[in-house]
């Protein structure tokens, strides 16, 4: 795997996370009539394959004669094999727990279910949700890593390097402490004990999607330990503009001064970028240069539905990438070789919810990006995509 772009990564992300609530959802309770009519209507199941394993194309098989079937008693059916299987009501019935498979004594409230819980409350979590089954049970382990997924993804938008590295190694840390210990197992007890293509496909298809993850966060670490280890983020754009649109406009349409965008600027010590209306505006300003990340633009055109919103939108000069702007108030740092110090945070005001979308002010609040002095006189160019 060559090197990510931010935009792959989250993608990434979001397919591990619905991938594993996709799994913890088989696994939780019987499968309704809904569920099965969702999945006979999709073209792919919800853990997203990329490769045709043998577990998909099972599920695929069974699907596909599924339209010739009774759909109520093939729910029925399933729903009986369900307790049969994990709720010991059949003659192969099979623990899905962690303890089951890794304690001694082969039972189930051991070591594994109080090391789990301990991983839950460190999340913020007493238990992931109202379950009236030990915390090791297979569900609630597969909507953890898809809890970790998530929090990770927020990392990642909000443009948080290292903590986005914490939580993926977090990932690999429960993946091979715990996942990987039985859940192999497991799944090849239950290959041999489902009578139905549709468990046997689910029982494969973990087994499968679980050693391909396993190489995935391999690689997303390194990913994402090469991003935390480069001291300089990418500028993806910079603009300036001669005067202001929304500041002194209060009760009045915006100003029509355009933003532009150019591929390098100046940058001059206590004063601002050369041709902006920043510029010189007045001596020792908190704001010669704003700065906005793009991790939070791609979280905004998404939340909103607006794919094709430039990031001109905001009005900010620098759109950098791989920077926790709320992290440098109150300190130096360089972009470029040019010194800045942030100030403090530029907080979003209501133009934002004309300018972007209804909603977008409160959206940005705590991330609306950083004004900045500027301290030593330089030239920014717009690093290459």
């Amino acid at each position: 795997m060559g090197r990510l772009t931010t935009s792959e990564l989250l993608g990434i992300l979001k397919n591990r996370e619905s991938s594993y609530a996709f799994l913890s959802r088989i696994y939780r309770e019987e499968v309704s009539p809904t569920l099965l009519k969702e999945l006979a209507g999709s073209s792919h199941l919800a853990a997203e394959e990329e490769t045709d394993g043998e577990g998909k194309q099972i599920l695929d098989r069974f699907f596909k004669d599924l339209q010739d079937r009774d759909l109520s008693k093939v729910t029925e059916d399933l729903a009986a094999e369900y307790a049969g299987l994990f709720l010991n009501a059949g003659r192969k019935s099979i623990a899905p727990y962690e303890s089951a498979y890794t304690s001694k004594e082969k039972i189930l409230m051991q070591q594994a279910r109080d090391e789990v819980l301990l991983g839950y409350r460190q999340e913020g979590l007493d238990r992931i949700r109202e379950f009236p089954e030990p915390e090791d049970h297979i569900a609630l382990e597969f909507e953890f890593m898809s809890i970790l997924c998530r929090k990770t993804i927020e990392c990642l938008e909000n443009g948080d390097r290292q903590a986005c590295l914490s939580y993926f190694t977090k990932q690999q840390q429960f993946i091979e402490k715990h996942l990987m210990t039985w859940v192999p197992y497991f799944s090849r007890d239950m290959e041999q004990a489902a009578h139905s293509e549709f468990y046997l496909g689910i029982a494969k298809l973990t087994r499968e999607y679980l050693n391909r993850d396993v190489a995935m966060i391999s690689l997303l670490i390194d990913e994402s330990q090469r991003r935390s280890g480069e001291m300089m983020p990418t500028i993806r754009h910079i603009y300036i503009s001669s005067g202001h649109n929304y500041r002194g406009h209060h009760g009045q349409s915006p100003g029509q001064h355009p933003i532009i965008e150019v591929e390098q600027v100046e940058c001059v010590a206590g004063k601002g970028l050369v041709g902006d209306r920043y510029f010189a505006e007045k001596p020792g300003s908190k704001g010669q240069v704003t700065l906005f990340a793009i991790e939070v633009h791609h979280h905004l055109c998404e939340k909103f539905g607006q794919p094709d919103t430039p990031p001109s939108v905001y009005r900010h000069n620098l759109i950098t990438e791989g920077l926790d702007l709320n992290t440098l108030i109150g300190k130096e740092f360089k972009l470029q070789g040019v010194r800045f110090f942030g100030t403090e945070e530029c907080k979003p005001c209501y133009w934002m919810d004309q300018a972007v979308a209804p909603g977008a002010e409160d959206a940005m609040k705590g991330r609306g990006g950083l004004r900045a002095k500027i301290l030593t006189t330089g030239v920014l160019r717009r690093d290459a995509t």
